[in-house]
């Protein structure tokens, strides 16, 4: 998800690949960025540096109102996770659009970067602008989330990573770095994609309610879809809800003496 856009100007993607990757420990103290900010390479450290060209300041971005991605805390926990573990890598540059500098892919990382819930308080993160008009753009951020859920997971092949993880990284916790559970993990291992994905199982059709109990003899009951039994404290109170209801339009039954 979120990769960058091809169309990057030759001088700049040059340029940024060199800040980014410098050959000399002098070099590498400061990072120019395409847009022409020079920045301390210590403060892009959280950068893949061959993305370290692209850092635009956090602050000067917006997160999308209308993104149909919504995070809540549990992914944001996990998008933080990632980046604090992984930093963020090339796969994840945010795309966002010039004229707004509204984000249009990686919102769930700018906000997981800057929410100080998480502790990263990033300053910078990479950002490229897109190169498509506002309509196309729009079609590419839902697509960009959308093809990402059509892919399958390799339950066995997760199994034996998830081994591997283990024994190669010392306090190395399945919850704690991916955002899956030890019940998810299971589900996924059992094939119930549903429940693995944290959606849940599909719950059971709901019996139907019991009835109600029978009135006691003599007294008179009422056929309705919802039923609502009001006691009043005397007939004056009686004839105040009768007027409220007819005010609001409600239909109600008084029963016969």
């Amino acid at each position: 998800m979120g990769g960058m856009p091809n169309k990057v100007p030759p001088s700049h993607a040059v340029r940024g690949l060199r800040a980014g990757r410098p050959k000399s420990a002098k070099a590498a103290a400061v990072v120019e960025t395409m847009a022409g900010e020079r920045v301390p390479d210590a403060e892009l450290a959280h950068l893949h540096p061959a993305i370290r060209a692209f850092a635009v300041r956090t602050d000067s971005l917006t997160r999308d109102p209308r993104n149909a991605r919504r995070h809540d805390d549990r992914n944001l926990k996990a998008i933080a996770a990632s980046l604090r573990e992984n930093r963020q890598q090339p796969s994840g540059v945010l795309t966002f659009d010039p004229a707004t500098r509204q984000i249009k892919v990686g919102s769930g990382r700018h906000e997981a970067a800057t929410d100080p819930r998480w502790g990263l308080n990033w300053r910078w993160i990479a950002a490229v602008p897109s190169d498509l008009p506002p309509a196309e753009l729009k079609r590419y951020a839902l697509a960009d989330n959308r093809t990402s859920e059509l892919g399958a997971w390799d339950a066995a092949e997760v199994e034996r990573q998830l081994a591997e993880l283990a024994e190669e990284l010392d306090g190395f916790d399945a919850g704690d770095s991916l955002g899956i559970s030890d019940a998810e993990l299971d589900a996924l291992l059992k094939g119930d994609v549903e429940a693995a994905h944290g959606f849940g199982a599909t719950p059971a059709a709901k019996a139907p309610p019991e009835p109600p109990p029978a009135p006691p003899a003599g007294e008179q009951t009422y056929q309705a879809k919802w039923l609502v039994v009001v006691q009043c404290r005397d007939e004056a109170h009686q004839a105040e809800l009768i007027d409220e209801f007819g005010r609001r339009d409600l239909t109600f039954t008084a029963p016969s003496a």
